[in-house]
């Protein structure tokens, strides 16, 4: 008896893990580099697109950001879930769902809380996972169940921003540079003068 359950609830078990996406499901964030930079302290986050060219709805349930440098660096709350489900498409229209990033009304991939202690200039990257399950129908009315779930992935970056201090010699250092570039030129090309081989003016006093 024991034989003839195990392989059913290992594969119950598989079944209930998010496959890796099909072909025609493309997840983009919002900035398209991923990169996104505040300062130690401050909340950050993504918006996405999700791209649909199959038969299917799909709806996002969850997201989680993997990050490198583990979650003493900051915290990741999901926003995914607020989204709405993206509509069947096609190879030549794809339907496609933009979702802007909005702290104040908790829409986009999710947010990122950097922490307090983080060193200014510091960078951490990571991946961040949507999943989302699969209807053969359109799933707003409620009372439909998936018949498949799936998972997407992005790249994405957090970025500390630098001090003001560091900011603000930077941009000394900058003035300064272009300020000795303008003397060098200068030199090299001093203002025009009265030309030292022309013949000298003659005087119109009669004496």
């Amino acid at each position: 008896m024991r034989r003839s359950i195990a392989p059913t609830l290992l594969l119950a078990g598989a079944l209930a893990l998010p496959v890796t996406a099909p072909a025609g499901v493309i997840f983009t964030l919002l900035p398209t580099s991923g990169e996104v930079a505040g300062d130690p302290g401050d909340t950050v986050g993504w918006g996405f697109t999700l791209s649909n060219d199959t038969a299917y709805w799909l709806w996002a349930n969850g997201s989680v950001f993997d990050l490198d440098k583990g979650p003493s660096w900051g915290t990741y709350d999901d926003y995914s879930g607020n989204s709405d489900p993206v509509a069947p498409g096609t190879a030549q229209n794809p339907t496609v769902l933009t979702v802007l990033f909005s702290l104040l009304d908790g829409t986009g991939a999710g947010s990122f809380a950097i922490d307090p202690t983080v060193p200014f200039g510091d960078q951490a990257t990571g991946v961040i996972s949507l999943d989302y399950d699969i209807y053969d129908a359109n799933p707003s009315g409620g009372g439909l169940d998936p018949i498949d779930s799936a998972r997407v992935q992005a790249d994405a970056v957090v970025t500390s921003t630098p001090e003001a201090g560091t900011w603000t010699l930077l941009g000394l250092g900058l003035a300064a540079l272009g300020g000795g570039r303008r003397r060098r030129s200068a030199a090299r090309h001093p203002a025009d003068g009265p030309d030292p081989s022309a013949a000298p003016r003659k005087s119109l006093r009669p004496w």
